[in-house]
């Protein structure tokens, strides 16, 4: 897991914050992968019981057919805004 931290800490808010916090993140993550244009999360549907941290590729942030936001490697996501979807 220590790569993870020190993915994590390229960015922020990992970059600024102490280091015992994100080994205290870093000891709570889960890893999952996600196929391309797979759904991650749907509005409307259960809340997000965690916060996303993309690592690689891109995660689409959906409204319908549009295209919201394309999120790269360190963006965080975890609550779709109402009518939103996010897809990877």
């Amino acid at each position: 897991m220590h790569a993870v931290g020190d993915f994590l800490r390229d960015f922020p808010p990992f970059r600024d914050s102490p280091a015992a916090l994100v080994d205290d993140v870093v000891a709570a993550t889960e890893i999952e992968f996600f196929p391309k244009g797979a759904l991650v999360l749907r509005a409307g549907h259960r809340p997000a019981e965690y916060a996303y941290v993309v690592r690689a590729g891109a995660v689409e942030l959906l409204d319908g057919d549009r295209l919201v936001d394309m999120l790269d490697p360190g963006d965080i996501f975890g609550n779709p805004l109402p009518g939103e979807e996010v897809q990877g």
